[in-house]
């Protein structure tokens, strides 16, 4: 496998620093929801602006999670774990072409850059396993164009 990012420890790690800042947003978000379902008060414009806000740049955060590789073991999770939401969100929602090609991409950047770090980490030569199949050097998002085979080249290797 080739082209791995070197695992760092989980402080050092984008994906990690950014979800930490995400989860301080959501409990903003968590407190600013009940104060205002229990609140027998009139209406708090600037509360509701402030959780408009809050929603705008948690959504935002998880898009962004998949511009980043991940590199440590908590930041390959944690882009598996938006993988999973971002197919997630495509099954729930209705079809738009446009969408679903943005997800697509989105998932692409995500697995490509999470795997990788895992194999590292539990020392596994996926193409040994014959995941070329799977998971081509062709397909990976992180790799520029002039690295890939055309088709009928030689058999793709895993991506890592």
């Amino acid at each position: 496998m080739t082209g791995s990012p070197n695992i760092t420890n989980p402080s050092s790690d984008p994906i990690v620093e950014v979800v930490r800042d995400m989860l301080v947003r959501y409990e903003r978000l968590d407190e600013l929801l009940y104060r205002n379902q229990s609140s027998d008060q009139a209406r708090d414009v600037h509360a509701e602006e402030e959780i408009s806000h809050l929603f705008d740049m948690v959504l935002t955060t998880k898009d962004n999670l998949a511009n980043f590789r991940a590199r440590s073991v908590e930041g390959a999770i944690l882009q598996i774990l938006a993988a999973v939401e971002t197919v997630s969100c495509l099954i729930d929602s209705e079809y738009d072409e446009r969408l679903t090609d943005k997800a697509q991409k989105r998932f692409m950047r995500l697995v490509y850059s999470a795997v990788p770090v895992l194999c590292d980490h539990l020392k596994l030569d996926l193409n040994s396993l014959g995941a070329e199949h799977f998971m081509s050097t062709n397909l990976d998002p992180w790799l520029p164009s002039d690295t890939k085979n055309c088709v009928g080249e030689d058999a793709p290797q895993v991506a890592n």
